[in-house]
C-alpha cells in the first residue's frame, strides 16, 4: 500500500474530519462513510474486484444533492481518495496482465 494511500484512509475517519453522528444509519451522510469504509475492507482484504461498484456509488451520492450533508473538505478528501484507488486498482490490473 502506497504512504498516499494510507494517509487518505487514515484522514477518512479522522475526528478532525467525520463528525460522530455521520455514523447513525438515520445520518444522510452514513451511506457515503459506508462505501468509504467498505473500499477501505474490501482494499485490506485484496477483494478488488468488488471495489469499483462502491467507487462508482460513491461517486454517484457526491453528485447528488445529499452531498451536501459532509463538509467540503472530507468531500475534498474522499474525491482524492477515489481518484488514487481508482488508480491502484488500474496499476493492480496491469501488473496482473504482465505477468
Amino acid at each position: 500500500m502506497t504512504a498516499q494511500l494510507a494517509s487518505l484512509q487514515s484522514q477518512l475517519n479522522a475526528l478532525e474530519l467525520v463528525e460522530g453522528i455521520w455514523y447513525r444509519p438515520s445520518h444522510v451522510a452514513y451511506e457515503l462513510i459506508c462505501y468509504i469504509n467498505n473500499i477501505i475492507a474490501l482494499h485490506a482484504s485484496r477483494n478488488y474486484g468488488t471495489v469499483p461498484l462502491f467507487i462508482e456509488r460513491a461517486k454517484k451520492y457526491l453528485s447528488g444533492s445529499k452531498a451536501e450533508a459532509v463538509s467540503e473538505e472530507y468531500r475534498r478528501v474522499v474525491a482524492r481518495y477515489l481518484a488514487h484507488m481508482e488508480k491502484v486498482l488500474e496499476d493492480n490490473s496491469s501488473q496482473s496482465n504482465a505477468t
